[in-house]
């Protein structure tokens, strides 16, 4: 067993008060790495809690049905960050140090004073793992620490990281966890339709004007589009309505990067990059401060729209290796 998750799974056991803590604008790998992770601790009897830096967004909220409330206790806790990959990314909460870093990104900061970093997987498939090790050392707990609600957080966490199991990210093991879990789980339409359906009439309007306004660079193999504030107000969507879009330009044949910008307020920007394999662009990304993954990365930027497109082009030129 790797040291570090042993070292986990040591704390785990021993202690009994733990904050779970998520990125802020947490996706749905986060939220079921936290969730899974909290019904389980909470299933043993211990003390757990989900907090993140921002607000939860809409159609992950149904998860948190899945554990108990309670006033937080914060004496003698265990703080455990799960898919951050840096402290930058939970900005805005008051911790001194965390004690356990769960996280699957290359950029990992090496935060924690315990950190299990596997980048090959989803980062609930990690959980899974660690979850996995646990009903080895208490197989008498097996059915309270896998049971259905943790095992449908970890296929919601597999399903988005993965893109329903069509990104590079997915291995055998992928598949195994999810022949593991498959009889625990009874409504996959139901789950599938929340995470990726359901849009409202608004989204559809908004992603019609989207679409039709993105740019096309690098003989059609760059796609960029940008999601003003105003055009969020004129059709009436938010950002949690936002969560796929950063994927969509994939979807089109010989597209090989996708660019979303989307303005968080006067002249910043959240930057998403996705793009389709053996193409990296994790180098732009972190060149402007950001992370994450060689196929699914962003960043924050500050400045003139027209200017912050001209140098991410830059960058994809010297980077990438595109011919202008």
């Amino acid at each position: 067993m790797n040291i570090f998750l042993e070292k986990i799974l040591e704390i785990l056991c021993k202690q009994d008060n733990f904050h779970i803590i998520v990125h802020m604008f947490p996706d749905g790998d986060a939220i079921g790495s936290a969730v899974a992770l909290c019904r389980a601790l909470q299933n043993l009897g211990k003390k757990a809690w989900v907090i993140s830096p921002t607000a939860i967004p809409e159609k992950f909220l149904f998860m948190l049905k899945y554990i108990q409330k309670y006033d937080i206790i914060y004496e003698n806790f265990v703080s455990i960050c799960v898919d951050v990959a840096s402290l930058s990314r939970i900005r805005g909460l008051n911790y001194s140090k965390i004690d356990i870093c769960i996280d699957h990104h290359i950029t990992n900061e090496n935060y924690a004073d315990v950190t299990y970093n596997n980048t090959s997987a989803a980062n609930t498939e990690n959980i899974y793992k660690l979850l996995e090790n646990l009903c080895n050392i208490q197989p008498e707990n097996i059915n309270l620490i896998i049971d259905n609600y943790v095992a449908e957080c970890i296929y919601i966490g597999i399903i988005t990281d993965t893109g329903r199991f069509k990104y590079t990210n997915v291995t055998k093991n992928t598949f195994k966890i999810a022949y593991n879990i498959c009889e625990m789980i009874q409504n996959f339409e139901d789950l599938n339709r929340k995470i990726f359906y359901d849009y409202s009439i608004n989204f559809v309007k908004f992603k019609h004007n989207f679409l039709n306004k993105a740019e096309y660079f690098f003989d059609n193999s760059c796609i960029l589009g940008t999601v003003l504030l105003k055009d969020m107000e004129y059709f009436g969507v938010n950002y949690d309505e936002l969560a796929n879009i950063s994927s969509m330009f994939l979807d089109i044949k010989d597209v090989k990067i996708g660019i979303v910008l989307k303005e968080k307020e006067n002249k910043i920007f959240k930057v998403s990059v996705r793009t389709k394999k053996n193409i990296n662009t994790l180098k732009i990304c972190t060149f402007f401060g950001g992370g994450g993954h060689e196929n699914a990365c962003g960043f924050e930027v500050s400045g003139e729209l027209e200017n912050i497109k001209t140098e991410i082009l830059v960058k994809l030129s010297e980077y990438v290796f595109l011919d202008k």
